[in-house]
């Protein structure tokens, strides 16, 4: 899946080192990495470049907020997630713009011995 950007004059140069921004986890903590993932998410990756003698500085926006035609959706079913144990296989994922948003993982109601913590735990990854 390929990330998209929407500032599209922005050089492809400084494009890919804003993917490698997204990618790439500031932390080892979990928790400080979503909210920074969270940030860029809803303010773009801030980027930096050369338009003749003066610097540019901008963000590139990783989803179009203001029209919602302008970013790809896709759900799947069955994704494989590899983790650092074992592989996951969540029931959903939903992506936009190639972005892993939302994992989902599906208990049957009627199955009184599974609970909230049966899909919690078979996430973790």
């Amino acid at each position: 899946m390929e990330l998209r950007f929407f500032k599209r004059y922005v050089p492809m140069q400084v494009l890919e080192e804003a993917v490698l921004t997204v990618l790439k986890p500031e932390s080892p903590a979990l928790i400080h990495n979503n909210r920074i993932f969270h940030r860029l998410l809803l303010e773009g990756v801030p980027v930096a470049y050369s338009d003749g003698d003066d610097t540019r500085h901008d963000h590139a926006q990783l989803i179009d907020f203001n029209n919602f035609r302008n970013n790809q959706f896709l759900v799947v079913n069955q994704f494989t997630i590899q983790g650092t144990r074992m592989n996951r296989r969540p029931d959903v994922v939903v992506f936009v713009n190639g972005l892993p948003i939302a994992a989902i993982e599906l208990k049957n109601p009627s199955n009184e011995q599974t609970d909230v913590w049966d899909a919690f735990n078979q996430l973790q990854i």
